[in-house]
């Protein structure tokens, strides 16, 4: 394609749009609502799964054990548990270190006494050697007297996982809609050009122009159109996605030991951002080349 060629296609595109400044907009908000839609899905989506990670890899079970024991009676149940191949370590968490703990955790208020009636059981936080094994380690567990209550991430695991699935398809739902939507308004807007140019473009043909000479500048016009309705989204995106991590940082009085944690927004865009940028751009391309093909074919 000669460099003359394609800056008349540029400029055939641009001068489009801003002559159809209404259509124009309406399709870039359309698709702006996609990616936006898009965007708050996978970045809720890449956290969940981020944090099921972060629980499957720390600590697997806790077993909360009986409060009479001596410290002897401790470490000889301990080395006990240990003998489990499938048991990688075990740590052991004291009443006092679980209520520091706890009041570490966001949960002091002004007034420390208000705590002072707080008991907590101690515990083992019990890693395994393999996530697999989860189920036969707390069979042997629950065989031993000492051990009153055990505990494992497993529903939080499962609520997370659910909330995921439930986000994809509602999303998906949602976004294939607007897909539909915006590929319909964008194709309105290039029909409109193509309606303004039609005795051009046939006087085009008559003369030997090829169907992709007569393609290219709707072909521009939906890619820009595409193009804007994606870094739009993607900005704002941006700043709101820090900004809420902020907040529930605040809110959860949040630290490097937290359970719950949120991917740092640059690392989750290395991925959002083609995903982006090839449905915003591929609405553009799909929603001229309909229509042109169709007034092509005429």
């Amino acid at each position: 394609m000669k460099i003359a060629s394609f800056s008349h296609f540029i400029h055939e595109g641009f001068e489009s749009i801003f002559k159809n400044k209404s259509m124009a907009f309406a399709s870039i908000a359309t698709t702006t609502v996609c990616i936006f839609m898009l965007g708050m899905a996978f970045l809720i989506m890449e956290n969940i799964e981020y944090n099921v990670r972060n629980i499957e890899t720390g600590i697997n079970i806790t077993a909360f054990i009986d409060e009479n024991l001596t410290e002897e009676e401790i470490d000889t149940l301990k080395g006990t548990i240990l003998k489990s191949s499938q048991i990688e370590s075990i740590d052991y968490v004291s009443k006092e270190e679980a209520i520091k703990r706890f009041m570490g955790e966001g949960n002091l208020t002004s007034d420390p006494e208000l705590f002072n009636d707080i008991t907590l059981p101690a515990s083992f936080e019990i890693k395994l050697r393999n996530n697999k094994d989860e189920q036969d380690v707390i069979g042997i567990l629950q065989k031993i007297e000492q051990i009153d209550t055990i505990n494992t991430p497993r529903e939080a695991m499962q609520l997370l996982i659910s909330l995921k699935n439930f986000i994809q398809a509602t999303s998906a739902v949602i976004i294939s809609i607007l897909v539909i939507i915006g590929i319909i308004l964008i194709g309105n807007t290039i029909q409109l050009t193509v309606h303004i140019r039609k005795n051009e473009i046939k006087i085009m043909k008559y003369i030997g122009a090829t169907d992709w000479f007569v393609r290219w500048p709707f072909v521009i016009e939906g890619l820009f159109i595409g193009f804007l309705g994606t870094v739009i989204p993607l900005i704002m995106l941006f700043f709101t996605y820090n900004f809420f991590i902020n907040i529930f940082k605040r809110a959860l009085s949040m630290d490097e030991e937290s359970l719950i944690d949120f991917i740092p927004v640059l690392e989750i865009y290395q991925n959002l951002v083609p995903v982006a940028l090839i449905l915003g751009l591929g609405m553009g391309i799909v929603g001229s080349l309909i229509i042109i093909r169709k007034h092509l074919r005429a």
